[in-house]
């Protein structure tokens, strides 16, 4: 069984909630992404930008572009990210790719008698 608070215990961090916070977690798996070489953006010698490690900020977006992909009603996909509007989950997670678009739509009328 998955015990967070274990896992606070281990890195000398005082168990001060009975559930991690958002901070906490997106450390832990930032930390992992960089243990585990996940790179998502690699460097820029020109800008100085350092390569970016998967964080969980990447996992919400994969998540996101996945249900998307997968043909999951927008309104559903809104809930799931917990946004207050379709049009913040829109922004950031489905910008829209037309050849997909067209294909649901294909798909969607042939369905029909």
């Amino acid at each position: 069984m998955f015990q967070p608070q274990s896992l606070q215990s281990k890195i000398g961090r005082k168990i001060r909630h009975q559930r991690p916070d958002a901070e906490w977690v997106g450390k832990v798996i930032g930390r992992i992404g960089k243990d585990g070489g996940i790179i998502v953006e690699t460097a820029d010698e020109r800008t100085g930008r350092p390569i970016k490690y998967a964080t969980a900020h990447d996992l919400r977006r994969s998540c996101g572009e996945r249900l998307r992909e997968a043909g999951v009603p927008p309104l559903v996909i809104c809930r799931v990210m917990r946004h207050s509007s379709w049009e913040t989950t829109r922004k950031h997670y489905a910008p829209g790719d037309i050849q997909k678009d067209a294909e649901v739509l294909r798909a969607m009328l042939a369905a029909k008698p």
